[in-house]
């Protein structure tokens, strides 16, 4: 759509650049994400929401700091490994799952033997390689968690310490997205 636009309208297409690299840039200065700036989601922003999200956070931490122990070591490497391995950035992802299983198979396995040799017997350590997997799991949740409370905190920050910024981040939203359906 845009490659056709660039033939047929080329001083929209520019405009639509413009106007968004200048939106994205302040977003990016602010440390908030686009999403916060959709209408819909307007009703979210506020204390209310932060406090409820930031009392999930702190009462998660416990659960949070136990999955990080039981993951980070393969999670690390494996993000080091393809860095360093892997230079097209077509193939990082792929790279990374196929890494990532395998350090991780291999690190639960070794977990397992570790804990079989500390603990009495055998269901032990599989309550420990299964608290290791579960509480992984949850931190693959509550991190993005995390960053989204902070960018609704900084959104709320930027609402009420200079509100002609934020409204003007409404607006320019508003006026980027009309002028992208104008070129559809």
């Amino acid at each position: 759509v845009i490659n056709k636009a660039e033939e047929t309208h080329p001083e929209k297409v520019l405009a639509l650049h413009k106007k968004t690299s200048a939106y994205l840039h302040i977003v990016k200065n602010k440390g908030i994400k686009d999403w916060l700036f959709i209408p819909e989601k307007q009703s979210s922003l506020n204390y209310v929401n932060v406090f409820a999200r930031v009392l999930c956070i702190v009462l998660a931490f416990p659960v949070y700091i136990r999955g990080l122990m039981g993951n980070i070591i393969p999670y690390l490497l494996t993000n080091y490994i393809v860095r360093k391995k892997v230079r097209v950035a077509e193939f990082k992802t792929s790279f990374r799952l196929g890494v990532g299983s395998l350090l991780f198979l291999i690190f639960y396995i070794m977990q397992f033997f570790i804990a079989k040799a500390l603990v009495p017997n055998i269901w032990w350590a599989l309550g420990i390689i299964t608290s290791s997997l579960l509480t992984g799991y949850f931190c693959l949740y509550l991190s993005p968690f995390r960053k989204k409370t902070r960018g609704i905190y900084r959104t709320i920050q930027l609402r009420s310490t200079n509100p002609e910024l934020f409204h003007k981040l409404v607006s320019n939203r508003k006026e980027i997205i009309e002028l992208f359906k104008e070129l559809m």
